[in-house]
């Protein structure tokens, strides 16, 4: 039936083309073949989308260079066919031409047909909504502590989960919950959270419910060894160091807030009774408040709080490992090396240009990668370091790039010596360096030096 009437349709365009030829004007036709009314379709990736491409040319002008493309992407197909003749007309048509959505992938196209006709390049556009193929499943929180401990014959209250999809995005409506806890018979139960999106995906995540016999309802208690409580610091305290202890042996997990709980780290593994670290905090300008929080596996929850005082005015200390001030090196290849007495951001900028981050190679010695610079030059420097506290210090140096260094000081102390040579005997040293007074170089006297050797007249 389709195809019938898509010869109908093409008979009757026909028809349309030959009693409008005496307009004498060229047309193209495009069309969704699904549904010729429309000029704009959704599918999904991977679909094979058919398309009708029709143009006309008159006056005994024949079709040519038809296109179909993806405005912004680029040719999809080209034919360049003059069509067939009617009269003083010429009728190019294909149908379909099968488009693969996997050409284009997700996103929103222009597609344009196009063709040369009697009057000109003449154009027609459709818009296809390409959507991703969804096989990602939703992502599945468990809310609360897992695994979890409770007393026998006590009331249990399951903390739930959450549900987020790449594209449905939250979905916590629709978990299932299987739960299977029952508080008056000792034993691990599941409770089990499943969830599907809406193409089908699914995901699942269980959490493990212990009732014991013996209930524990001690929380973990915490010491805090550093920062000290109550005192100034005069340089960033980066470090949190912490002693959690569970009487029964049920230590969970531990983290902690630099804000009182507003923001809360990530919750981690930690060790029960010995010293645990958090590190790379950074504290701000005066008074501090850290709080630690751990938890066991019967839910319960314990916490300590350290207050002190960071009072860094002072800038950090640069200082440079290499090149050194004022030193002349002997090659263009350098890498620039400083220290500084606190953890800090090193730049530099050479030569007035822009700074650059310096990489750091332990804890207070940064490195600039390696840099190829011009032989004889004379560079300057400004190092910059920022601590975490914001306190800035620089420190400017210069340096000189000479190759020819080296290779001159070895030539003044340069000596030759020998003691025999095909029955000829010379003196055992001798110092090319009287020909200094002549102002030759290193190679000019090596070489009257070979020419005395050997009996000739000097070169030089």
């Amino acid at each position: 039936m389709k195809t019938k009437n898509l010869f109908i349709g093409i008979f009757a365009l026909t028809f349309l083309v030959l009693t409008l030829a005496v307009v004498s004007a060229g047309q193209t036709w495009f069309y969704f073949e699904s549904n010729t009314n429309v000029n704009s379709m959704t599918v999904s990736q991977g679909s094979q989308v058919n398309l009708i491409l029709t143009a006309s040319s008159n006056n005994n002008i024949p079709v040519s260079q038809e296109k179909l493309e993806a405005v912004s992407v680029g040719t999809l197909a080209t034919w360049n066919q003059p069509g067939t003749q009617l009269g003083s007309t010429y009728l190019w048509s294909l149908s379909p031409y099968t488009l693969d959505t996997n050409i284009l992938g997700p996103g929103t196209y222009t597609l344009k047909f196009s063709a040369q006709t009697n009057t000109g390049l003449q154009s027609s556009t459709l818009t296809l909504i390409i959507t991703p193929v969804d096989t990602t499943s939703p992502v599945i929180t468990i809310l609360g502590t897992n695994p979890l401990t409770i007393a026998l014959g006590s009331v249990y209250t399951d903390a739930s989960a959450t549900a987020l999809d790449n594209l449905d995005g939250d979905i916590t409506s629709k978990i299932v919950v299987v739960n299977n806890v029952n508080t008056a018979v000792a034993g691990t139960y599941s409770v089990v959270y499943s969830v599907s999106d809406l193409a089908g995906n699914s995901a699942s995540a269980t959490r493990s419910v212990t009732v014991s016999l013996s209930a524990d309802t001690n929380a973990p208690t915490i010491t805090i060894s550093s920062p000290v409580n109550g005192q100034t610091y005069t340089t960033a305290v980066t470090n949190l160091t912490y002693v959690p202890t569970d009487a029964e042996g049920n230590l969970n997990q531990c983290w902690y807030s630099l804000n009182g709980g507003v923001t809360n780290s990530t919750a981690v593994s930690c060790s029960n009774g010995t010293s645990n670290l958090f590190s790379g905090l950074v504290p701000v300008q005066g008074s501090n408040t850290w709080t630690i929080w751990a938890n066991d596996t019967a839910g319960n929850l314990g916490s300590a709080l350290v207050t002190f005082t960071i009072n860094d005015l002072i800038a950090p200390t640069i200082t440079a490992l290499a090149p050194l001030n004022n030193q002349t090196l002997d090659d263009t290849d350098v890498t620039f090396k400083v220290s500084t007495n606190e953890d800090a951001v090193l730049k530099y900028s050479i030569d007035g240009a822009a700074n650059v981050t310096m990489i750091k190679t332990s804890n207070y010695e940064f490195w600039s990668n390696l840099l190829s610079l011009d032989d004889d030059e004379e560079y300057t420097v400004v190092y910059t370091a920022t601590d975490l506290m914001g306190n800035t210090a620089s420190l400017t140096i210069k340096f000189k790039i000479d190759e020819d260094v080296t290779d001159n000081e070895e030539a003044d102390d340069t000596f030759f010596t020998t003691e025999e040579n095909e029955g000829i005997t010379i003196e055992p040293t001798i110092d090319l360096s009287d020909e200094e007074v002549n102002k030759l170089n290193w190679w000019q006297r090596f070489i009257n030096w070979l020419a005395r050797l050997f009996g000739l007249e000097e070169v030089y």
